[in-house]
Order: C-alpha cells, then structure tokens, then sequence
C-alpha cells in the first residue's frame, strides 16, 4: 500500500499544479477524514474510489514504462523508414491511449472543477483508440490478403461497428462533483448494456484478425504440406519451420488474441456482475494490454520486414563480393544459384544491374530459407 501510494503521489502531483487554478491539496487517497472530498460519501464507496483509483495510476505507471521501454525502436522506424499510414495509426493509437490514461487520472485526483466537462472530453479518446488501433489492423489482414476486396469489405463491417458502439462512451461514462468541492466522481450511465455490447463485438473483430492471420498462414504454407494434422497444429501454435516474417506475425498475433480475450472477458463479467464503480474499474487493463501488444505487434512485423530486407542486402553483397574472379574494363562474373547450375557472363563498366542481382540472390537455396513468401502491398510506414 504504500509503494502505491508512492506512485500516486510522484504521477498525480504534477498533474495538479499544471491543471489546477487553485492551491487545494491532492486528494489523499490513503485516507478518509472531514478535510477531504471522500468526507461526502459513505465509507464503504470511499473504499472502492480507492480501489479504482489505485488500478488506473498503476495501468498508466505500466503505459508510459512501456512508452519509454519502446522509445528507440519507435524512433528508429519514425526516423530511419518511410513515414506511412501505418506509422502515424500506430503513433495515433499511442497517443489515445496515454491522453485516456493520464485525463483519467487528473480527473479522479485533482480538483478540476468542471468535471462534467473534462470527464466529456476524456471519453473521446477511448473511441479514437478503437478506431485507429482496429484500423491497423484491419490494414494488416487486408496487406496479407494481396488487397482483396471482399476480404477488406469484409473486416471493415465489425470494426466500422466497434467504433461506432465505443462513440457511446459519451453518453454511458461522465463525471460529477463530489458534493460542493472541485473534486470528480465517476458517473455510469448504461441502462442498455452498451458496454458489454461494446465489448462483445470488439471481441468478434479482433477475433477474426486472429483467425484470418492463422487461415492466411496455413493456405500459404501447410495446407499441401505433407505433414499429420498433429504437426500441422504444432507449427500453427509455436511458428516452427515457418518464414521469420510469418513466424513473427503468428506468435505476436496469438499473443495480442490471448490478451484480447483476457481482457474483453475479465470487462465483460465485471460490467454484468459488479456495480459501480467497480463496473469500470479493469477499462483501463484492457487499453493498456490491447495497446501495448497492437503496438508490439507493428514493430515486430515492421522490424522484421526491415530485418528481411537487411538480410538480403547483406546477400547481395556477398554474392558480389565472392563471386567477382576480376575486375577489368571487361569483367566476368560467374553466378551460382544451385550447386548444379552456373553461369557465366561479360558485363560493361558498370556491371550487372541491381534487380538481377536481386533477382539472382533471392532464388538461391539460402536465401529461400530466409525469405518470407507473405505479400505486403503498401505496408510501408
């Protein structure tokens, strides 16, 4: 308890002097006596303010760890890779995720006063969180189906309908006053159950990611395989014998699906079977792992595709390197693609152009084992 006190006061301190007009002190949550907000309500409901208070500084403590853990390798594709769509809903996504974590915070530990207002604009963000976080990876399924368009129409119909159902936050979370002071409240306004419907359909979306990324895998690389079903469901589980590129995007994707659903079913029994405010208290879990593993997911995949073309680069120059026997005004240069095959040709000056080089180097045996087969149109960023 007081480790999480500590964290409390080193976050929300801060908060409070940028935001706050007046000098009133923190809320203390650590204790309950007539000098604070928490003298209004009944004990048991300080409790569980507590409680809440005490989950949501602790998920934004693990947020902007893994923000600053992430630092170099999110600068490294910003600064040294082609900025793209992906790029910027990846940084989007981010960014929502950390206004949401640190808006919630103030508005549950400082005195802001106009608390209906800012607990408004907070709830904006958890909606353009769900919509650029399922837009990235809508982006992925439709790259690795080669931009088939049924497929896109396809995906794009429950994630267009999971954004449209997080727009309830508006009206289904607010805050209020706690009693005459400038200190917030959470209020929960769901009557209709939007938010377990909220979270069902956001389960159904990512679910089919899941299962679409899995099926792509398998068409491409087990179904003619001469393998047992057994062997086959091992590869789908642990990415053995698979390409880096695809290995990479099976195991991130069943690792951000198990947190998904962990996630999503620890939210939708509390929304059914607690009462406020411990109705809302794991919102905030399910941002944090959801953003966190989307996020490692675009890097995983972006490095790695980064890495292929590194480690084919790399090929070419060894190729040419060992292969060159002299180098004169009329160079020959004998190329080897198989043990059984070689050729030998006279180039001019400036030698053999860079694409049949490439072409050359991505059809030899080691190369072949290295190459990922998935297509990616246009996943630059």
């Amino acid at each position: 308890m007081q480790i999480l006190r500590i964290v409390v006061r080193t976050i929300a301190d801060p908060l409070v002097l940028v935001m706050s007009q007046r000098h009133a002190p923190l809320i203390d949550v650590a204790r309950n006596s007539s000098s604070d907000p928490f003298s209004y309500l009944s004990p048991s409901l300080a409790r569980q303010i507590n409680i809440v208070t005490y989950i949501h500084i602790g998920m934004t403590t693990v947020l902007i760890w893994d923000c600053l853990d992430n630092l170099r390798s999110d600068c490294r594709i910003l600064l040294s890779y082609k900025f793209g769509v992906p790029s910027f809903l990846h940084i989007a996504s981010r960014i929502s995720a950390l206004a949401y974590a640190i808006g919630r915070a103030v508005l549950l530990t400082a005195p802001v006063g106009k608390c209906d207002t800012i607990g408004r604009v907070v709830n904006i963000f958890p909606t353009t969180f769900v919509l650029f976080t399922g837009l990235l990876l809508f982006i992925r399924v439709f790259a690795i189906y080669n931009r088939n368009y049924y497929i896109g129409i396809a995906f794009a119909t429950p994630w267009l309908g999971a954004v449209a159902m997080t727009a309830t936050y508006y009206k289904t979370m607010g805050a209020t006053n706690i009693g005459p002071t400038p200190y917030c409240l959470e209020t929960l306004n769901d009557s209709h159950h939007l938010l377990v419907a909220t979270y069902v359909l956001l389960f159904v979306d990512e679910a089919l990611v899941y299962l679409a990324v899995v099926r792509r895998i398998y068409l491409m690389f087990l179904d003619h395989a001469r393998t047992s079903l057994s062997q086959k469901f091992r590869v789908l589980v642990r990415g053995a014998t698979l390409p880096i590129l695809s290995r990479i995007i099976l195991l991130d994707s069943q690792m951000y699906f198990l947190f998904a659903v962990t996630g999503k079913g620890s939210l939708v029994l509390t929304l059914i079977f607690l009462k406020p405010p411990f109705k809302t208290m794991f919102i905030i879990c399910h941002f944090v792992l959801v953003n966190i593993m989307a996020s490692r997911v675009y890097r995983g995949l972006k490095l790695g595709l980064n890495d292929e073309q590194a480690v084919e680069s790399l090929l070419i120059s060894m190729t040419n390197a060992s292969q060159i026997e002299r180098q004169t005004h009329q160079a020959s240069i004998v190329f080897r693609t198989s043990p059984s095959c070689e050729s030998t040709r006279s180039l001019d000056n400036d030698g053999e152009s860079e694409a049949q080089l490439r072409y050359k180097v991505r059809n030899t045996p080691r190369h072949r084992s290295l190459e990922s087969n998935f297509i990616l149109p246009n996943f630059e960023g």
